[in-house]
């Protein structure tokens, strides 16, 4: 009987020990748009303004995202192409080729110089971001 007691310990100690391990992040859901209208394709960057310096990024697509981030104050940056026109030049090849160019959507006050911040809490969050051109 007394060898039984360790054991139940054992297999006690280890489930209530495990209870506490698991994922630290929440989710984070919300569209994004730009002068009234639905962003196809992007990307948001969440940049942590306290502890350890940590950047967690998603893509969304026709103005959707959803990321699972840890609970902090973040700055965020906001992404996106779209096409600016085409040019031709001459390819590896030797041949003419046609290139499709691309510029940033959003203002720098968006991304590089962005003041847009969330705070992330514990469970569900939604962050709307309904941005215009200043």
């Amino acid at each position: 009987m007394t060898l039984r007691y360790p054991y139940f310990l054992a297999i006690f100690l280890a489930l209530t020990a495990s209870v506490g391990c698991g994922d630290s992040k929440f989710e984070v859901a919300g569209e994004v748009t730009f002068d009234s209208q639905s962003v196809k394709d992007g990307s948001i960057v969440f940049i942590a303004t306290d502890g350890e310096a940590k950047r967690e990024g998603a893509r969304f697509l026709d103005g959707t995202f959803t990321i699972r981030i840890a609970p902090g104050n973040y700055r965020l940056e906001v992404n996106a192409q779209v096409s600016s026109g085409t040019r031709k030049q001459i390819g590896f090849d030797g041949k003419e080729e046609v290139i499709h160019l691309t510029e940033e959507l959003f203002p720098d006050y968006y991304n590089v110089n962005s003041t847009l911040t969330k705070q992330i809490e514990p469970g569900r969050n939604r962050l709307d971001l309904h941005l215009k051109k200043k």
